[in-house]
């Protein structure tokens, strides 16, 4: 069973952050890599050194983005319900790491 596994791919078995899916797919190597999606908690991350500067500024601007796109909705809501959203609640479903000080709680 061994001789029938393909040696250039890796399986994970977990979830993967959000960060590892986007650069799974701007690299195109989401099917060299076996993951079942992504969980939807950002939590601080460091690039590798190696990566190209091209991809870090692809993979920077998806996450401005998503964020532009969580600031339009959360402002929408506010302006038609004239009160706060929880924090941690968007439309994509995405959240930020609760347990780093939210001054280390960067995404990138």
């Amino acid at each position: 069973m061994a001789q029938n596994l393909d040696s250039s791919a890796i399986a994970v078995s977990k979830l993967c952050c959000p960060v590892c899916w986007e650069l799974l797919v701007i690299l195109g190597n989401k099917d060299n890599f076996h993951v079942d999606g992504y969980h939807k908690t950002l939590f601080q991350v460091e690039l590798p050194d190696w990566l190209p500067l091209e991809i870090v500024v692809k993979l920077t601007t998806r996450f401005e983005e998503i964020l532009l796109q969580q600031i339009g909705t959360l402002a929408k809501k506010y302006r038609t319900q004239h009160h706060f959203i929880p924090s941690g609640q968007s439309r994509d479903g995405l959240s930020s790491d609760s347990s780093e000080d939210e001054a280390d709680s960067c995404c990138r």
